[in-house]
């Protein structure tokens, strides 16, 4: 997609989330991956209160480049736009958690695609804002295969794209 530059940049605000999540922003010099999900009209409310970080925004649909085959045509494209950007702090990291949630989806959708990691990686360069502030938060962090199948992939992808962030990441 174009004209979108995706950040850790969203700092939660609901109770019991200390941590920064993904955003993007309006950036005409920027391109960047995501997935599209069909949402039908009476779903946005309940989707909107769980973004509440967040504001939805419509875009333009030709900025669209579709790897695979879509339902339809793309009358509507909507994305849900950073509020107020602000980069990851020591009470508000990037969380490992998260990072892997994101990157196991990636990879599933690489796979779904005949693209294998690339999607994955791609996804990774064209995020910003990479942080030392991000902690390991997996359930067993010296051992992480058992809850996360894919932790082994997911560190060497993240090692080889923002490795001085990655490798600055403390174990909580």
């Amino acid at each position: 997609m174009t004209g979108l530059r995706r950040a850790w940049n969203t700092v939660c605000v609901d109770v019991g989330l200390t941590c920064t999540f993904l955003g993007v922003a309006a950036d005409d010099g920027s391109n960047t991956n995501g997935v599209l999900i069909p949402i039908r009209e009476g779903e946005l409310p309940e989707l909107d209160r769980r973004e509440s970080g967040y504001r939805r925004v419509a875009i333009d649909p030709s900025r669209v480049e579709a790897l695979g085959p879509l339902p339809g045509a793309l009358d509507r494209v909507e994305v849900y736009e950073a509020i107020a950007e602000q980069p990851p702090t020591p009470e508000r990291p990037i969380i490992q958690s998260y990072v892997d949630i994101c990157l196991a989806g990636c990879l599933e959708v690489g796979k779904s695609l005949g693209v294998g990691a690339a999607f994955a990686e791609e996804f990774l360069a064209t995020t910003h804002g990479w942080s030392g502030e991000w902690v390991n938060d997996r359930l067993f962090p010296r051992a992480p295969f058992r809850y996360v199948p894919e932790a082994y992939q997911i560190d060497r992808l993240l090692d080889a794209h923002c490795p001085a962030a990655f490798r600055a990441m403390r174990i909580e």
